[in-house]
């Protein structure tokens, strides 16, 4: 990407921002499978319905030619957003961190609940040491070190922003359930 690519695209973001007059919006859009988890070439293997799927299965190196191919469709159809190297948008991160197992279906991935009740809710602990945390940290060093300077989205909140089920079930409508969740990620509110 130009610099020129660049300096328009921040430009059209902050007027746009500002509700000032643009000659179009920013627009992004995903090229590819209209399933998100088919679009790492290097996570079909996993796709196998009921596979539980771990860490050690992620090879964040072999996801890198991945992040390359998607940026570069993105560039060439001329998107006007910027490109994020999201972490592998077919798992339900958040959910895994939190103790759910996830599991593979054709398409996707499943977080399995552990709690039965919003009543458990009070056994849920964020631990850095998780190994989906760690896997996660992983991916986030790997794929800033590599050959091509990506944008990347904040940490694993994301996997609640795809999973909005996530995010209600814990809140239906309890506000214990809110501050706990709000607790567990700093700076991201549910209320």
């Amino acid at each position: 990407m130009t610099e020129s690519r660049v300096s328009h695209r921040i430009a059209l973001h902050k007027e746009y921002w500002k509700r000032r007059p643009v000659a179009y919006p920013p627009t992004s859009f995903r090229c590819g499978d209209f399933f998100i988890a088919r679009h790492f070439s290097a996570a079909l293997p996993l796709l196998v319905p009921g596979k539980r799927i771990t860490t050690e299965m992620l090879d964040v190196d072999a996801f890198l030619g991945d992040y390359e191919r998607m940026f570069n469709e993105f560039e060439d159809v001329g998107q006007s957003a910027f490109w994020t190297a999201e972490p592998y948008t077919g798992v339900p991160w958040t959910e895994a961190i939190l103790g759910c197992e996830v599991h593979a279906g054709g398409a996707g991935f499943t977080a399995e609940p552990w709690m039965e009740s919003l009543d458990q809710i009070d056994e849920l602990r964020f631990d850095p040491d998780n190994r989906w945390v760690k896997k996660y940290w992983e991916r986030q060093n790997t794929v800033t070190s590599s050959s091509h300077v990506f944008a990347l989205p904040p940490p694993p909140v994301h996997g609640s922003v795809a999973n909005p089920e996530l995010s209600l079930d814990l809140v239906a409508g309890l506000p214990a359930g809110i501050q706990q969740f709000n607790c567990l990620f700093p700076g991201l509110s549910l209320e």
